[in-house]
């Protein structure tokens, strides 16, 4: 095992532990939130810590399996591949601007609602064309992200302007039952 390897689990372990250490202290209540103020830093530092640990272990676990034998025989061939085409270049364009209108539009209609959208309009541009897939996927992962940011966290997310306010309100207001 090289030393090198052991750098980046030993940083993030560090890291962990420095940042619960700093966060230790500041346990004030807050009204409405039952972990109080050290709840949130101390869940992230312990994740990171304990990632640093499977990083660890993993480097470990790899030092104990067999390397492959190379033989001296060996021929490689190197394939070009072709140009892309208007329609993939295109395509590569559009991924990249999406996250630059999902961003403008949630500040205009909010984040509960154009975020199932602009999720699943990228995975059908990156080559996914299962519906059912992609309507589990997106609703499956959107779920997750509003009941840990508006139910766990009680974090206000972007409610949008004017009918998509009201809109907006109404579905965090169902969330919170």
């Amino acid at each position: 095992m090289r030393v090198i390897e052991l750098c980046e689990p030993i940083f993030w372990i560090c890291l962990g532990g420095i940042v619960f250490g700093i966060s230790y202290g500041n346990n004030q209540p807050l009204p409405g939130y039952r972990f109080g103020a050290w709840g949130w830093p101390a869940a992230v530092a312990g994740l990171i810590f304990l990632l640093g640990f499977c990083q660890l272990f993993a480097v470990w676990r790899s030092r104990t399996t067999k390397p492959v034998e190379e033989t001296t025989e060996t021929t490689q061939q190197i394939t070009v591949s072709p140009p892309l085409t208007f329609g993939q270049k295109t395509t590569r364009i559009i991924v990249f601007l999406i996250p630059l209108g999902y961003v403008f539009l949630m500040d205009k209609m909010g984040f509960l609602l154009i975020t199932p959208f602009f999720m699943a309009f990228n995975m059908y541009l990156l080559g996914l064309r299962s519906w059912r897939k992609m309507v589990t996927y997106t609703l499956g992962f959107y779920f997750i992200v509003v009941l840990t940011f508006v139910k766990l966290i009680l974090t206000p997310l972007p409610p949008g302007v004017s009918f998509f306010y009201k809109l907006n309100q109404q579905l965090v207001s169902l969330i919170h039952f």
